[in-house]
């Protein structure tokens, strides 16, 4: 009976043996694990089924991670930015607008939403990186790598059209300041301003009002050049007479585009965004606080 035992006990410590054998055997075979030869009776041994199947083992790790396309595309870029990280780079040469949107890469990598935005985010500043390298100093392999990634230019994007004069060869244009609306129609002519149909000097008895009004037209030396008839309503003096300026500032440039790098840098076609702060609860006006009494 103890020989029984004995042999018994052998017989089981070899197939694990075999089994432990196969095992490591599996895991360092690439790709398909071939079935180990079966074992014969005749030979003194048994069949042993789980020594007979195969196993695919897959060709990258990244498998076995949430996003496997993402992940190996990150660590192809990883690669790229150790090889070429001693190479001058500018920043400034490439933006996020370049590449592909967050909706967009996850139609490419994985169609069950489990990519997070901050992988998105991560892979964009590694090709932010990639592309800020100096353009005479990028490989072929370089650009191979980010082109994918980048974002097509859509042609059938409508582009904003110039504005263009009327059929009586005006243009027209509306300028804004506070609450006060101008909407203002200039024509070639002989200088002649007419705001609410009055003359100018008459509805702006002001010479600080008036010179806003005729500033963008001292800019670009065109004071004789156009009669400027202005609708205006809504706030107070001031606010009109910024709003005028800002439209007929607008209306030389429909006239002349060429003349839109004058206007700006003589700050004429900003539009001031400043209002009056509210009052606020507690407070006299917006900040001021009541006169503080002791007793």
């Amino acid at each position: 009976m103890n020989r029984l035992a004995w042999v018994t006990s052998r017989l089981f410590s070899t197939t694990a043996r075999v089994s432990a054998i196969s095992r490591r055997r599996a895991y360092n075979t690439p790709k398909v694990l071939h079935s180990l030869p079966q074992y014969q009776p005749s030979l003194g041994a048994f069949q042993i089924p789980e020594l007979e199947r195969t196993r695919i083992v897959p060709q990258s790790p990244n498998y076995y991670s949430g996003n496997p396309m993402h992940e190996e595309f990150v660590e192809k870029l990883n690669v790229l930015l150790r090889k070429y990280i001693s190479l001058p780079f500018d920043m400034a040469s490439s933006s996020k607008s370049e590449w592909l949107t967050y909706e967009q890469y996850l139609s490419i990598v994985d169609q069950s939403g489990t990519l997070s935005l901050l992988q998105h985010d991560k892979l964009v500043r590694q090709l932010i990186r990639l592309a800020a390298i100096d353009p005479q100093l990028q490989s072929g392999e370089l650009l191979k790598a980010i082109e994918p990634f980048r974002r097509k230019k859509d042609d059938s994007k409508v582009v904003p059209l110039q504005k263009e004069l009327d059929h009586f060869g005006r243009s027209v244009t509306v300028g804004r300041r506070k609450t006060a609306s101008a909407k203002c129609y200039l024509v070639e002519g002989e200088g002649k301003i007419i705001i609410n149909g009055r003359p100018l000097n008459e509805y702006f008895p002001k010479v600080n009002d008036r010179s806003k009004v005729l500033h963008p037209l001292k800019v670009v030396e065109s004071e004789g050049k156009y009669n400027i008839f202005v609708k205006v309503r809504g706030g107070g003096v001031t606010g009109q007479a910024d709003a005028t300026a800002l439209g007929i500032a607008r209306g030389i440039i429909v006239h002349n585009p060429l003349l839109k790098k004058r206007l700006r840098a003589g700050d004429c076609l900003t539009r001031d965004s400043r209002h009056v702060e509210r009052k606020k609860p507690g407070k006299v006006k917006a900040r001021k606080s009541p006169t503080w009494v002791k007793r």
